[in-house]
């Protein structure tokens, strides 16, 4: 309800270095390797806390995971597909594996933290480029994104949309059935609240499209299921990553229970997996998606078999 286009979803992480990872000597305003840092899961840069603000005067904001609602309906096909079409989310980094896809040599490694900006890299599709007007040109700024090797199983921000809470008519409703009773109208208002929901999704059918529904306990493992949960949000769309510790398993299920080719990828133990299903039956989602198992726990036979978790 409260996400904002472009808010990232940090992480606390312990890293040792001179500086803010991304913001650099120049704009940190600590300058301190003792200060709490925090790790943004889906796009990897690391900041002081006290830092993040200093992320708006540089105008960079975290790659969009939903797109907000208008008020009026998308009927000029150019424009609807205009609104699908992703770009790239470009990201300095000061360390960066593999290879440049231009020109495809290796990036260069330090083992402490570089004061220079060595590549550009898209946190969607994941291309590196060396920070060279040879292999990186700005053209390539306003190029769409094709999500990279995972796009079929990603769900596009466009597909995700914000839905604005519909506001209180009570004094608009009083103006115009004043006859009307209190407890008709505080009734009537408290259904469609009930009903309303912050996200709606309007996916596009697509035999190519199998997108996945990820649903992690952190918790499981040995605590590895943090890993997991933040290795997800990295590859895909967080927004279709779910940590069970918040809850909400009901609610995402039935958030994307009208996607096509839907399939659920259950992270945890043997509870885990027993809820989740549960909770699938109780919906009676149809067609029914198909369930894949990354089995994580101690007391689950099937990880201690796979040599899975602690």
């Amino acid at each position: 309800e409260t996400a904002v286009t472009g808010d990232p979803p940090v992480a606390g992480r312990p890293v040792v270095l001179e500086s803010c990872a991304y913001l650099g000597e120049d704009t940190c305003v600590l300058k301190t390797a003792s200060a709490p840092r925090r790790k943004c899961a889906a796009c990897k840069i690391v900041v002081h806390t006290s830092c993040i603000e200093q992320l708006d005067k540089i105008n960079f904001r975290c790659k969009p995971t939903f797109r907000e609602g208008g008020s009026r309906c998308l009927r000029d096909v150019s424009q609807h597909l205009m609104m699908n079409m992703l770009r790239h989310h470009w990201v300095h980094r000061r360390r960066q594996e593999g290879k440049c896809r231009q020109c495809g040599k290796s990036f260069q490694q330090k083992f402490f933290h570089s004061k220079e900006i060595v590549a550009i890299s898209c946190s969607w599709c994941k291309q590196a480029f060396h920070n060279k007007v040879t292999c990186f040109q700005l053209h390539q700024i306003e190029e769409p994104c094709s999500l990279g090797a995972h796009a079929g199983v990603i769900v596009p921000p466009s597909w995700i949309i914000k839905v604005r809470k519909p506001q209180n008519s009570f004094k608009n409703s009083t103006r115009r059935k004043k006859r009307t009773s209190f407890k008709r109208r505080t009734s009537k208002k408290g259904t469609d609240e009930s009903k309303w929901r912050p996200f709606m999704l309007k996916p596009l059918a697509s035999p190519l499209m199998k997108p996945v529904l990820v649903f992690v306990n952190p918790k499981s493992g040995g605590n590895q299921g943090t890993k997991v949960l933040q290795m997800f949000m990295w590859i895909l769309n967080p927004r279709q990553v779910f940590d069970l510790s918040q809850g909400g398993l009901r609610e995402a299920l039935e958030l994307y229970r009208k996607v096509p080719n839907l399939r659920i990828l259950a992270c945890g133990g043997d509870g885990t997996v027993g809820w989740i299903l549960s909770a699938l039956d109780e919906l009676g989602m149809t067609p029914h998606p198909p369930v894949a198992v990354l089995p994580l726990g101690t007391g689950n036979d099937l990880a201690r078999t796979l040599n899975w978790g602690g």
